[in-house]
């Protein structure tokens, strides 16, 4: 029994938990917030305000006409052709970089077996050019369909 209480030594010591029961705690008064935010409520809607502060319907705004931006010899408007012109500048300029890894590879089956590892290196990186510049001659065609409508 070492280090236990006593059941009537922790009744004494605590009262028998008894909770002390005083005036009860001091709140905050706040039935002018509860009434201001019921006449919120209460005036939510427009059915139930008064006539003056409904809102009075007086149609749609005019519309106007669109104007739609020049278009240029190719026929796109300068948005358009800004995008054709950098999809078609990251076109050629992975065209040049695929040329340059093909040559790579060329050289590198001429060495033989001791390239073998550099070959799939450099063949790793054609494969993401290749893919990057289907990328973006898909961008192009869906440019290019874009702008047909």
């Amino acid at each position: 029994h070492r280090g236990k209480k006593a059941l009537s030594t922790i009744v004494n010591e605590t009262s028998n938990y008894d909770r002390e029961t005083g005036a009860p705690r001091k709140m905050r008064d706040m039935s002018t917030e509860k009434d201001r935010l019921a006449t919120l409520r209460e005036y939510q809607t427009t059915r139930h305000l008064p006539k003056a502060a409904t809102r009075v319907d007086v149609g749609p705004p005019p519309r106007r006409a669109l104007s739609k931006p020049p278009k240029s010899d190719s026929g796109l408007d300068a948005r358009d052709e800004a995008l054709f012109r950098d999809i078609v500048g990251s076109v050629q300029c992975r065209q040049e970089e695929l040329r340059g890894l093909e040559d790579s590879l060329v050289a590198l089956d001429a060495q033989g077996v001791s390239a073998a590892e550099n070959m799939s290196k450099v063949n790793l990186e054609r494969l993401g050019v290749q893919a990057g510049l289907k990328r973006d001659l898909a961008d192009l065609d869906r440019l290019i369909k874009l702008t047909d409508t």
